[in-house]
């Protein structure tokens, strides 16, 4: 590698000489490539196998008992299994130290997870969602609520809505249908729809402690319910629009209209509990997934 002038200072090197990099180097752009392969690589010795539609996430199995699952995200991750999981995890921990490791209560790429006695767990976003700045609209530009965007402002709309997709995404359901409604509109967007998204943040933000919980249900009850219907047209123009929700429940809902799709029992967890660890290795920021899975909890 080429090393730049404080390097080639500090080591007392010539202009035509290079160094060979032995190690991961803080800031290196596939510093969360070369940790995931390391990473990958201790979890194969140790018995784990990768998911096969997830390859962030890894499975512990026992023959056809599955043990424990961990998920991560760049260097950090969230898991849950049985005694031998946790022995596992001790045994990683040997070979990549974890900066810290908390269970039960904590947060996880900004979602507050907590798990009780019952093994269900709560996700929140409050704090995230206090945090989102609405976008600023002046009192002569909310006089002309017809009049187009400009393109920084268009940019402003599209940073507000990727803020609230990510609580809607993973806490705010209840967000999805009315944030949709703005979505539909950036391409062609208004002061109103800027002023529409601010009523959206807002509504967003007084009812910041709404949360979601994952219930335990036994593997043997488990069922998959999904609801879904569709519009001829919205307020807003002529558009036809669908929506659709699936649930994870401990029985067949009773038919009350509308389409319903019954997927039922598939090998689950019990008794389970959530882990989080961070490793000590110092990465820079890249994409990555998250997942939650518990024994007793339901993503």
């Amino acid at each position: 590698m080429e090393p730049p002038r404080e390097l080639r200072q500090a080591l007392g090197l010539q202009e035509d000489e290079v160094c060979q990099l032995l190690g991961n180097a803080y800031g290196r752009v596939d510093a969360p490539l070369l940790f995931y392969k390391e990473l990958s690589q201790q979890l194969y010795q140790l018995g784990f196998i990768r998911h096969p539609l997830e390859p962030c996430v890894f499975l512990l199995y026992t023959g056809t008992v599955l043990n424990g699952i961990l998920g991560v995200h760049v260097d950090d991750g969230v898991c849950g299994g049985d005694t031998k999981f946790s022995q596992k995890i001790q045994a990683l921990q040997s070979k990549l130290p974890f900066g810290s490791r908390k269970h039960r209560n904590f947060v996880f790429t900004g979602i507050h997870l907590e798990q009780f006695p019952d093994y269900s767990i709560r996700a929140s976003q409050g704090e995230y969602v206090r945090n989102i700045q609405q976008i600023d609209i002046g009192r002569a530009r909310r006089m002309l609520p017809e009049a187009t965007v400009t393109e920084d402002e268009r940019s402003k709309l599209r940073g507000l809505i990727g803020s609230m997709q990510y609580a809607v995404t993973h806490t705010r359901p209840d967000m999805a249908a009315k944030l949709g409604e703005i979505q539909g509109q950036v391409t062609k967007a208004t002061v109103q729809t800027l002023l529409s998204a601010n009523k959206v943040l807002r509504e967003t933000q007084e009812q910041a402690e709404v949360c979601i919980y994952f219930l335990p249900i036994s593997p043997q009850e488990l069922t998959f319910v999904s609801f879904g219907d569709a519009s001829f047209a919205s307020s807003k123009n002529l558009n036809s629009h669908q929506g659709a929700i699936v649930c994870a429940t401990d029985r067949a809902p009773n038919y009350l209209g509308g389409h319903c799709l019954v997927i039922t029992a598939f090998p689950a967890f019990s008794d389970w509990h959530v882990d989080m660890y961070i490793s000590t290795v110092s990465l820079a920021q890249g994409a990555g997934r998250s997942f939650l899975f518990a024994r007793g909890g339901r993503t």
